[in-house]
């Protein structure tokens, strides 16, 4: 964990940056929803130089709404809405739930994390103060207005609930295209969304910078897609060993399923179970199919992850079968 506030590089702001400007500007779209207007000098004002039809700004800081309400006035297409981008009790309940965010080598805002962001999410930082029956869901509300017309994400929220804000964009997207950005990459607040985004096939990553933290990446969803946002679909399947494996799986799955493998592995997957869709995972992942299993659960919360296979894995667990067979049957008794 590393305080934001040190880093060299911490001050810069987005209009500063040319190249990412340079970037942007590539893209034309008609919709623009962004997550943490503050004062609507920076990033807001960049995106209202594309000329959308409609830029939609998120700010739960009520001092900074109305700061940036009056700075953005010349812009008629810009709606700013004070209120939270997502539900402010499940926010919490997930950082809760996943204190190990807070623990990785990145860079945070304050030594207390859960403290600062509950605050930042009650529009308490910077001299707020927090304002009861706030507007929550703002998300939920407005995406759907835009969702069909290729719109242009950008996530710049609370640091703690990065990765939640996220989240709750692919599920409301599902399978429509779109373009992210995404901003603190090298931070808590995005550092895990990037590393989903750059294992996800589904994306296609334009713009990268590591040394402030910026990302823009093309989701182009194919029907090939769907299952990774069907809810009803429960489990991936995660095979990173041997092709023999990986056959035994898809042969007892009885209907149309995730199967997670090593890349080199997904094509003949594809054409031997077209009914399957593969999730290709990076030959980093090999050394252990738990690390793999870790990111296959932050990429998709809504699905159970079973690994199906008897290489790495920890002896303790596989001491109850006496050979691979049994194993596999095991795993396959709940196909």
């Amino acid at each position: 964990m590393k305080l934001y506030q040190d880093y060299e590089h911490a001050s810069i702001t987005m209009v500063e940056d040319k190249p990412f400007l340079d970037a942007l500007q590539t893209f034309s779209p008609s919709f623009i929803i962004e997550t943490g207007t503050y004062l609507g000098m920076g990033s807001t004002r960049m995106l209202a130089y594309l000329k959308p039809k409609k830029l939609y700004t998120i700010e739960c800081s009520y001092k900074n709404y109305s700061q940036a309400k009056e700075n953005l006035k010349d812009f008629p297409f810009v709606e700013c809405l004070h209120g939270l981008s997502v539900n402010s009790q499940e926010a919490i309940k997930f950082m809760e739930r996943n204190p190990q965010i807070f623990e990785d080598d990145v860079f945070i805002d304050d030594a207390n994390p859960m403290e600062f962001y509950t605050n930042e999410l009650m529009g308490m930082l910077n001299g707020g103060e927090r304002v009861e029956g706030m507007r929550e869901n703002i998300l939920s509300e407005v995406l759907p207005k835009v969702a069909d017309g290729n719109p242009l994400i950008l996530l710049d929220s609370a640091g703690g609930i990065g990765l939640f804000e996220f989240f709750l964009v692919r599920e409301i997207m599902g399978n429509k295209p779109y373009i992210l950005v995404l901003d603190d990459t090298h931070h808590v607040k995005h550092y895990r969304s990037k590393m989903i985004v750059q294992k996800d096939p589904s994306y296609q990553i334009v713009y990268n910078d590591d040394v402030h933290g910026r990302l823009i990446a093309v989701c182009n969803n194919s029907e090939r897609f769907n299952l990774l946002y069907d809810k009803k679909i429960e489990y991936i399947y995660l095979v990173l060993g041997r092709f023999g494996d990986i056959y035994m799986v898809c042969k007892k799955l009885k209907k149309p399923s995730l199967i997670a493998c090593l890349e080199h592995f997904s094509g003949i997957v594809e054409e031997l179970f077209p009914e399957h869709t593969c999730i290709k995972m990076k030959k980093v992942t090999d050394s252990s199919p738990y690390i793999a299993r870790d990111i296959l659960t932050l990429s998709h919360p809504h699905h159970r992850v079973i690994i199906c296979q008897q290489d790495r894995t920890p002896l303790e667990q596989m001491k109850q079968f006496r050979s691979f067979q049994t194993y596999q049957e095991y795993y396959a008794s709940s196909f």
